[in-house]
């Protein structure tokens, strides 16, 4: 799970019409990533988990078109696609023991690996303050 996110980046884009900019996106991402396992029904051992959380950096790309509608309203639509790395949580040493005549000794530890990518798609209207008429995207 990932509490907060948020990117640092850029745009470059080329103008398809004097309307409408197709764009190119890219930067830094961040996020406080948490991690919360159980397992439950484990022979002999029972139950097992693990807690864990941190905060990552790692990359975001993306493109999008933006149209300019008149002089003061903007419709945009992107795809942005994060990638925050993966985190590994270990499983603590779990032990338990049989009892009875033949007793069996058990004791299990382990890792889980959590990759964290996220993939937006979003659609965007604004309108610039103070301005009339058509002008072309610049």
């Amino acid at each position: 799970m990932c509490h907060s996110r948020g990117p640092a980046r850029g745009r470059v884009g080329y103008l398809v019409f004097p309307d409408t900019l197709l764009y190119f996106t890219g930067g830094l991402a961040y996020g406080h990533l948490s991690v919360n396992v159980s397992a439950s029904g484990i022979p002999v051992i029972g139950s097992a988990s693990v807690s864990d959380s941190e905060t990552r950096t790692g990359w975001i790309i993306g493109g999008g078109l933006e149209w300019a509608l008149d002089r003061s309203w903007r419709i945009r639509a992107e795809y942005l696609y994060m990638d925050l790395g993966t985190m590994r949580s270990k499983f603590g040493s779990v032990s338990a023991s049989t009892g009875g005549e033949f007793p069996i000794d058990v004791t299990a530890s382990g890792t889980v690996r959590t990759d964290f990518t996220d993939q937006i798609f979003r659609v965007g209207l604004s309108y610039k303050v103070g301005e009339t008429g058509y002008a072309p995207l610049k």
